[in-house]
């Protein structure tokens, strides 16, 4: 089955996490069995999400096992993204995973 990791960093945007959720954990296959396995990930045990708070399942160790890596927008595009994060992304990468990055779009 495919694997399919959300990637939540503090200050994420809860519409652009939960999207990917909702749209990878409702797709069937022709006999309706489950199409991907879709798991939240985190960096640390909670997420500031802005209006509340979450407790992603996973760590940073399960993008490597993903076969598709998701990474919502942040209510602050311009905030750095941690080392931890980038060292697992890229290892993630050279593994051969695939992924979807949400771009804001310049503010003008």
């Amino acid at each position: 089955m495919h694997t399919v990791a959300v990637l939540a960093l503090d200050k994420v945007i809860p519409f652009d996490l939960s999207t990917p959720i909702e749209v990878f954990t409702r797709t069937r296959l022709p006999d309706g069995r489950p199409a991907y396995r879709v798991g939240v990930c985190g960096a640390t045990p909670t997420v500031d999400a802005g209006a509340f708070t979450l407790q992603p399942p996973w760590g940073l160790d399960a993008l490597g096992d993903a076969d598709t890596i998701i990474l919502p927008g942040c209510a602050d595009p311009a905030a750095p993204i941690p080392d931890e994060v980038l060292d697992a992304l890229r290892q993630a990468a050279a593994n051969g995973t695939r992924r979807r990055v949400r771009h804001e779009p310049p503010h003008r």
